[in-house]
């Protein structure tokens, strides 16, 4: 391990082992693409996580970023995101035609943690990647915590929580990244608030890919 790093090479590459699944079903997909039987069910073209939020060391990093404020954690991690990343498209196709757009807190949960874990790993994904970074989606109510609720609370808790500031850029990949996902539901309503601001039937203006790109799967 070399000193100062919280997460040696070998140990990475231990946790980039999982299958790409469809959010929705968790049946095994190519790249993780939502399968066709689930299509209407989410925004998201597809999801990858570098693992399952089982994995003690994805939890423990997850934990440190999140909630003990350790933001040296996401630049180990952004670096296995990049990984996942690059299953979606090559990492040269995405930096020309792709953005990350880090799921943001709301104003006031920023203000009490003190900073985005989420923009975090974009911005060190961005770093590494050369993906550019658009910061231009905002959560434009609070909502309660989604790991507090039950599955079926979950797309109502964050419906219409999010809302785009800019017009979008005429690209193809939307990443959207964020720490945990479960249901699939926040980075929905996420891809929702994008694809509402896509221009209708403006000349040259092509439907984008939402992805959703997270550390872990619980």
């Amino acid at each position: 391990m070399r000193v100062g790093s919280w997460l040696c090479g070998r140990c990475g590459l231990e946790v980039l082992h999982g299958q790409f699944t469809c959010i929705i079903c968790e049946q095994v997909r190519a790249r993780g693409s939502t399968c066709a039987a689930c299509r209407d069910q989410t925004s998201l073209t597809g999801a990858v996580s570098i693992g399952p939020y089982g994995s003690p060391l994805l939890r423990r990093g997850v934990h440190w970023l999140k909630f003990r404020g350790v933001r040296a954690c996401a630049q180990p991690l952004a670096a296995l995101l990049s990984a996942r990343a690059a299953a979606i498209a090559p990492l040269t196709v995405l930096r020309k035609n792709g953005v990350l757009v880090p799921i943001p807190l709301h104003k006031r949960r920023a203000r009490e943690r003190g900073f985005n874990q989420s923009e975090e790993l974009a911005r060190y994904l961005s770093q590494m990647t050369g993906i550019p970074l658009w910061r231009a989606l905002q959560r434009r109510r609070a909502t309660w915590t989604q790991s507090k609720l039950p599955a079926l609370l979950r797309a109502d808790n964050v419906a219409r929580a999010f809302t785009v500031t800019a017009p979008l850029p005429d690209i193809r990949w939307w990443l959207l990244i964020d720490d945990v996902t479960t249901s699939g539901a926040t980075l929905s309503a996420a891809g929702e608030a994008l694809l509402s601001a896509v221009p209708d039937g403006q000349p040259g203006t092509r439907q984008p890919e939402i992805w959703g790109v997270t550390v872990a799967r619980g």
